[in-house]
């Protein structure tokens, strides 16, 4: 429960392109990413795997789309 209200305000906050919420948004991708190895060594059938690979691609997304220049700019000029 407590994920979810964290997600959503960071959600909000990134849509009003709030720059602190670049950044956790940046952090929090970056902390999940750490979890990958234990999420695939606990993984049970190709599943699993799969969600946990996906989950991964956008991880990567986010932290790659975040750190574009134009999305930079964006966030400062709000």
């Amino acid at each position: 429960m407590g994920n979810l209200i964290i997600g959503i305000i960071l959600g909000i906050a990134l849509l009003r392109l709030k720059s602190w919420s670049r950044w956790i948004a940046i952090i929090a991708s970056v902390v999940q990413l750490l979890f990958v190895p234990h999420e695939i060594a606990l993984a049970q059938g190709s599943i699993s795997i799969i969600r946990t690979g996906l989950r991964t691609l956008l991880f990567v997304w986010a932290i790659w789309y975040l750190t574009r220049p134009h999305v930079k700019t964006a966030f400062k000029s709000a």
